[in-house]
C-alpha cells in the first residue's frame, strides 16, 4: 500500500526517500520556470553600489543614515528595491549581511556602517 491515513478523510502518497524520482510535497501548486527569490543572493554590483553610497554620505566615524543611503541608490539605479533579494526592507537586506555592514539604531533612525 503507497499510501498512509492523515485524519479521517486526508490520504497522501508515502515517500520512499531512497527513490531518486521523490519531490518534496508543499502545499502550494508547482509553477514550472517560476523564479525562486533567495536571500543574500544580492548581486555583487549591487552591492558595490550599497558600499559606495554608504561611502559617499559617511560622517567623520564612517556612519550614514540608511534613510540617505537608499535615497542615494534610487538616484544612482530607479528600478532598486531591496524586495526583489527577498527583503522586504533595505535595513533588512543591510542586517542580514552583518560580514560587510553594521547597523545603529539612533534616535533619528537607522544608521549603517561598513565592517573593516
Amino acid at each position: 500500500d503507497n499510501v498512509s491515513e492523515i485524519g479521517q478523510k486526508e490520504v497522501m502518497p508515502k515517500l520512499d526517500v531512497a527513490d531518486s524520482k521523490c519531490e518534496t510535497l508543499t502545499t502550494a501548486p508547482h509553477k514550472p520556470n517560476a523564479s525562486v527569490k533567495v536571500k543574500n543572493a544580492v548581486p555583487k554590483n549591487i552591492l558595490e553600489m550599497i558600499v559606495q553610497s554608504i561611502s559617499n554620505l559617511s560622517d567623520k566615524d564612517g556612519w550614514a543614515s540608511i534613510g540617505k543611503v537608499g535615497s542615494l541608490i534610487k538616484t544612482k539605479q530607479p528600478d532598486f528595491t531591496s524586495k526583489n533579494y527577498g527583503f522586504s526592507r533595505l535595513t533588512t537586506l543591510l542586517k542580514s549581511r552583518n560580514d560587510k555592514f553594521q547597523t545603529q539604531i539612533r534616535d533619528k533612525g537607522v544608521y549603517v556602517k561598513l565592517n573593516k
